[in-house]
């Protein structure tokens, strides 16, 4: 067998996954990612890239299963949280997603991407005010977040003056 993977074998490793997929190969891009998280299951990447796999193909079971692996990893990629939370938006289970979220971020608050799914499915639940505050926070831990700067233009594109309208 081979030795253990290095970071640049995997980083190679996921880039040729990535490119077999574009290239529109998903059987030879699953079997790649597949590789890469069987020599080291803490790369996160790769498992975001499976359950993006699984949800292009319809798996959503297993595209979750993949997500929720690649949150777990140290450290998670931020995206893992953002692709886990639509998937359960997508799929009727908000609540799920807002609680998932809203844990992780508290166990780890300097996840921020955990915060920036938070902030995404309080925005998709039409909570304004508390997705408001959360990319605010968001922004007040990295001034430079870029997703939770997003956030904030998307809150501002709903053409309602935050922290107006009513609750609920």
């Amino acid at each position: 067998g081979q030795g253990p993977a290095t970071d640049a074998d995997t980083q190679a490793a996921i880039e040729r996954g990535i490119a077999e997929g574009r290239s529109g190969d998903l059987d030879g891009a699953r079997r790649t990612f597949r590789d890469i998280v069987n020599r080291n299951p803490n790369a996160g990447a790769a498992w975001v890239n499976l359950g993006v796999l699984a949800e292009r193909t319809g798996d959503l079971k297993e595209a979750e299963a993949s997500y929720r692996r690649a949150a777990q990893c140290t450290p998670a990629p931020p995206e893992s949280w953002d692709f886990l939370a639509r998937l359960l938006v997508r799929t009727k289970r908000a609540s799920e997603a807002e609680a998932l979220v809203r844990g992780a971020a508290q166990q780890q608050p300097t996840d921020l991407g955990a915060r920036n799914a938070l902030t995404w499915v309080l925005l998709e639940t039409g909570r304004l005010p508390e997705a408001e505050a959360e990319a605010k926070k968001i922004l007040k831990a990295d001034e430079q977040n870029v997703r939770a700067m997003q956030l904030l233009a998307g809150l501002e594109g709903t053409g309602r003056l935050v922290g107006l309208e009513g609750g609920g």
